[in-house]
């Protein structure tokens, strides 16, 4: 029987509600990264959640379509399968006029599906092509094309029907007018679902909402529970590639007082994206959870809201002297810069930490990787070790 495959994303946007500030990440333990994973543009989309969602996934490594293609993939295979099918149980050789009637009948069309479906299982060795001459009803003779299969192959396998082939993302959310961020997230819910052949198995449910007094921006959001998702898979490809470990230069200035009486910190991402695409915002969250044990952090969202007010443009040319401005008028003790950099196909990420009262550079970090985007874990424990 043909398999027919239907691909659903649903997203809504409604009025504003009020909720306690969190993250919630639920699903099967390990969650294994699909072939593809699913999920389209939509028209109304105020809060811009589908961008937030297609760079965080692809900095992780997936490789996203939409529903189009997806479905333009499988029915290729069922043609693929059809076409094969309908060679192999004929005895003998099947002229090319007697293979288009046959597929006509099973709803395959031959030049769109079936031509080009034939091609790649000659291509692949399963059916054999031969010419033979035929005489015309007017006596005119003619070459007509034959097929057979080759006694040696098997059958295409499904392989679009196998588990965690095709995962399907699903969301939808409230928004409301934010100081920092222009519109952005009171709530957001979600799931992961692998539609894989006649599968329909959740994967992870994820959700977020935060008060009226919070301001957490969507790329923000998305970024932390795309990170959330996809922490088990992650560990294990850092595991895989473990032999790679990151380069880490480490400086500290002798001025150890000042650096042991820093209690809040303001941590600013500079514009930056090392090989694999990642940002220094990408990373913001994870640092400030990572140091959460040591410093009191200054929420970015209070931050945004001064720099707007004050007019301080963070995003274009800029010194450290402007970010300590804004750690400043933040009251944070000193701010911790953060900076991915590509060079010569190798990642880089640059930290510094600096006095908001003196100015002076408290220490500084380099950690390169020509593999992957150096971990916050690994540059967290090179920095645990010097201070």
């Amino acid at each position: 029987m043909k398999a027919k495959y239907f691909f659903l994303i649903i997203m809504g946007v409604v009025t504003t509600n009020l909720f306690a500030q969190s993250y919630q990440v639920h699903g099967e333990e390990g969650y294994a990264k699909p072939k593809y994973l699913l999920f389209s543009e939509v028209s109304s989309d105020y809060a811009n959640a589908f961008n937030h969602f297609l760079g965080a996934f692809k900095r992780a490594g997936f490789e996203v379509v939409n529903n189009d293609w997806a479905n333009a993939q499988v029915n290729n295979e069922n043609n693929l399968i059809l076409v094969a099918e309908h060679i192999k149980k004929s005895a003998q050789e099947i002229s090319e006029a007697d293979l288009k009637s046959g597929l006509r009948a099973n709803g395959v069309n031959w030049l769109h599906g079936g031509k080009g479906e034939l091609s790649s299982l000659i291509s692949s060795g399963h059916v054999l092509i031969t010419e033979h001459e035929v005489v015309g009803k007017r006596g005119k003779t003619n070459n007509e094309k034959y097929y057979s299969w080759s006694g040696q192959q098997e059958l295409p396998d499904r392989k679009l029907s196998e588990p965690n082939t095709f995962h399907v993302l699903s969301y939808n959310y409230t928004y409301r007018e934010s100081l920092s961020c222009g519109k952005t997230f009171v709530e957001i819910h979600g799931s992961i679902i692998d539609v894989s052949g006649e599968l329909n198995e959740q994967q992870i449910d994820f959700s977020f909402n935060q008060p009226s007094l919070s301001s957490s921006c969507p790329q923000r959001v998305v970024n932390e529970l795309v990170r959330r998702m996809t922490i088990d898979m992650r560990s294990e490809e850092a595991e895989e590639r473990s032999a790679v470990s990151s380069e880490i230069t480490f400086r500290k200035n002798e001025n150890n007082e000042e650096l042991s009486s820093i209690q809040s910190l303001l941590i600013m991402p500079k514009p930056g994206r090392d090989c694999s695409g990642v940002s220094g915002t990408d990373l913001e969250d994870i640092f400030a959870l990572s140091l959460l044990e040591t410093y009191d952090i200054v929420d970015r969202s209070i931050t945004d809201a001064i720099l707007d007010e004050h007019k301080l443009n963070m995003n274009g040319l800029f010194k450290d002297s402007d970010f300590i401005e804004a750690g400043q008028l933040a009251g944070a003790e000193a701010i911790l810069t953060l900076q991915p950099v590509c060079l010569n196909g190798t990642n880089i990420i640059k930290v510094k930490m600096i006095s908001v009262n003196s100015s002076l550079l408290l220490w500084s970090l380099i950690a390169k990787n020509p593999e992957r985007t150096p971990e916050v874990d690994e540059i967290m424990v090179e920095v645990s070790s010097k201070l």
